[in-house]
């Protein structure tokens, strides 16, 4: 019971800090601007709906055209909502959401409330996870909610009982490729990976345990979003197809794809905000650096000098409480267990002193490195290795990782918070 008040507690402190950090869009007839995120066309496809997930005749241009209208979970909201409160609600429903979700996840491992709170902040109400709603990219605020679903909706698959949960862990992964399916790829190999890691942990070789895991998830997420996946993997084949035609090397197709990578030398901006400029077109802070710049701008001029709409600013504490977290698995020190009571949603756990949250701990570590090292794109040989991967040639823009690396470091600020709270605890304690 307890747990379960500190739950709605806790929901109650993330819907509010939803409300303050929206709270502009609170007065009547105010719009947020967006700039991808087009009012009218939102207007338009909203009134189509719901038939138009099944098909519709629109006659407003010349000679008429038919189309559909994705099902996917942002234009069910939009079809319940309208196009003016999804315009201004839907990225703070999904950060919501997505916080809860993340939350529930950490506290899984037996993290404290507090430690959790810190996750979700540096996890998608900072940096560019956040800012990225002046760009309108809403694809990418729904590809976040179900990456924490996803995580979730695993632990509790490992706890059982394996099937139903299994059932909404792939409706979760299924539900990313239909809202933004390159990103939603590069996400799944991260979420994979560490579903495999956590198998191999439970289970080792047994292939019955992981085939109980893993084949409704992957039925389901198959079920969910194959069809759209083929249809956007025909898609962009065909692009890529063209795209070879009209260009005169491979060299040409490698700096198509990269265009916007990080700079190594802009990381800068993760503890100094605004350091390269707040975004491209600010009076107040135009974006300087090289994000977006086209590979024929400095002999040619031509194309963009840069291009980035997104602050990646995340703060120095939580990349500190990161690295401490990070050097402390690595080192296996080993702190006094609280042994936690099993209450609803909560793992019999030693917190951040246990095996499975160092575990936790070594991984998103990994990750966090590995998508930076990725996101840097051309700058680095490392995407070029990754480049090479199936399907990867048709996707563009390796800085996509940077969502990715903001996310893993959410997980490892709330894991270092909790080690730091619980040694100060044992200090505390008399000998």
């Amino acid at each position: 019971m307890k747990e379960s008040r500190a739950a709605i507690l806790f929901g109650v402190a993330v819907t509010i800090l939803a409300l303050v950090m929206f709270r502009g869009l609170l007065w009547p007839d105010r719009l947020l601007f967006a700039s991808d995120a087009n009012v009218g066309w939102l207007q338009k496809v909203s009134a189509y709906l719901p038939w138009g997930f099944l098909g519709h005749w629109d006659g407003s241009t010349t000679v008429g055209t038919e189309w559909m209208v994705p099902l996917s979970s942002g234009n069910v909201v939009l079809w319940l909502l309208g196009a003016s409160a999804f315009n201004n609600w839907v990225y703070a429903i999904h950060m919501v959401l997505a916080s809860l979700f993340l939350a529930g996840f950490l506290r899984r491992y037996g993290l404290a409330w507090t430690a959790a709170g810190m996750g979700l902040v540096t996890a998608f109400w900072i940096g560019s996870n956040f800012t990225l709603l002046y760009a309108g990219h809403i694809g990418k605020f729904e590809v976040l909610l179900f990456a924490s679903a996803f995580l979730y909706l695993f632990e509790n698959t490992l706890a059982g009982p394996k099937f139903p949960w299994g059932i909404m862990t792939g409706g979760a992964l299924g539900a990313m490729f239909l809202d933004q399916p390159d990103l939603a790829l590069f996400f799944a190999i991260v979420l994979g990976l560490h579903a495999a890691f956590r198998c191999w942990l439970a289970f080792r070789g047994q292939v019955r345990a992981w085939a109980g895991i893993f084949l409704p998830i992957l039925a389901t997420a198959a079920a969910i979003a194959g069809p759209a996946a083929l249809a956007v993997h025909t898609a962009e084949v065909g692009k890529a197809a063209q795209r070879e035609q009209n260009e005169e090397s491979a060299r040409a197709k490698w700096e198509f794809a990269t265009q916007w990578s990080l700079p190594p030398d802009e990381v800068i901006d993760f503890v100094a905000p605004g350091y390269t400029g707040w975004r491209s077109g600010e009076p107040d802070g135009p974006y300087w650096g090289r994000t977006g710049r086209s590979a024929e701008w400095e002999q040619t001029g031509r194309g963009f000098m840069n291009f980035r709409l997104e602050s990646i600013y995340i703060g120095m504490v939580p990349l500190a409480l990161s690295l401490f977290a990070a050097g402390m698995a690595v080192g296996r020190q080993k702190f006094a267990c609280v042994r936690k009571e099993v209450r609803s949603g909560v793992s019999n756990t030693c917190g951040s002193g246990s095996s499975e949250t160092r575990h936790l701990t070594l991984f998103w570590a990994a990750a966090a490195l590995l998508s930076l090292l990725l996101a840097f794109g051309k700058y680095f040989p490392l995407y070029a290795v990754f480049y090479q991967l199936p399907g990867i040639k048709a996707i563009r823009n390796p800085n996509k990782f940077v969502q990715i690396f903001q996310f893993a470091v959410g997980i490892l600020a709330a894991c270092g918070l909790d080690m730091a709270m619980r040694l100060q605890t044992r200090a505390k304690q008399p000998e």
